[in-house]
């Protein structure tokens, strides 16, 4: 009697940056296509660290133990992250940039905004509050 496949753990490696994905599925034929086809989170990002490095993001930076132009370091989550953010530093209402980014709740967009200290003070600085 032959089994059907229930889930089956699969391991690809990118051809073009050597980066191992894992993960697992029922239909294993399915999930090459979607991966190949660029319907797969990770080909996205792909075609997004192109088009950085087209626009010329390709300062050398160091992440960890890995020296690699920025634009390598670009994913959709890093994007969005810094839409908000470079978002809120020009005075963006919360409501606007969640409108914006999709964000249902704006406590969820607190978390993803990356502006210091020192450029929240910059902001509060013109508030009338401050004057």
């Amino acid at each position: 009697m032959e089994r059907a496949l229930e889930y089956c753990t699969y391991v690809l490696i990118s051809l073009t940056d050597r980066k191992l994905y894992i993960g697992y599925t029922t239909n294993l034929d399915r999930r090459l296509q979607e991966h190949n086809s660029g319907k797969v989170m990770s080909t996205p990002n792909r075609e997004l660290k192109k088009i950085c490095a087209l626009a010329g993001i390709n300062e050398v930076v160091t992440e960890g133990e890995r020296t690699l132009p920025k634009s390598q370091l670009v994913t959709t989550h890093t994007a969005r992250r810094s839409a908000a953010t470079n978002l809120y530093l020009e005075g963006a209402s919360l409501k606007t940039i969640a409108d914006l980014g999709g964000w249902e709740n704006s406590e969820t967009l607190r978390l993803y905004l990356r502006a210091s200290g020192f450029d929240s003070a910059r902001l509060a600085k013109d508030l009338n509050f401050f004057k």
